[in-house]
């Protein structure tokens, strides 16, 4: 069982927030949003051209895990609700000392002060389904938990 600790979500143009209750302990000091381009003639991939990065402060000595969600669907053009199933996504988080990817489970996260994590992701629709022209928006939920 573990204790959850913070969660932050980094989104492709959106915003990132801590647990209110939890600031001393964990917080997300400086965050930039990534940014997803379209591999030349590959309509049914979407994957990170700018990683995103998201400053992760732990008080030292506490022992914590960091562990990365799948990429979620915010929103697309023409009013798409969500991706077709099928589609196959991933997220990467990297830091100095390690690296955890959506559905590897948690990873031993340092307990320096501060840490910068990278972000990446990809997602791929299966044909016949592709990324028709538009902006495209999803979200990578980020939790550090102490065991």
């Amino acid at each position: 069982m573990c204790r959850l600790l913070a969660t932050t979500v980094l989104a492709g143009v959106g915003v990132l927030f801590s647990h209110p209750a939890l600031a001393q302990v964990i917080t997300f000091p400086a965050q930039t949003p990534g940014v997803l381009v379209q591999p030349a003639g590959n309509p049914h991939r979407l994957q990170t051209g700018v990683n995103g990065t998201v400053t992760v402060s732990v008080v030292g000595g506490l022992g914590v895990t960091l562990q990365v969600a799948a990429p979620t669907f915010v929103s697309g053009p023409g009013g798409q609700t969500d991706d077709p199933p099928g589609t196959i996504k991933t997220a990467t988080a990297t830091w100095p000392t390690g690296s955890a990817t959506s559905g590897g489970g948690a990873a031993p996260f340092p307990t320096a002060l501060t840490t910068v994590v990278s972000v990446s992701m990809a997602v791929d629709r299966q044909p016949p389904n592709f990324f028709a022209p538009g902006l495209y928006n999803y979200q990578v939920v980020l939790t550090v938990a102490a065991p």
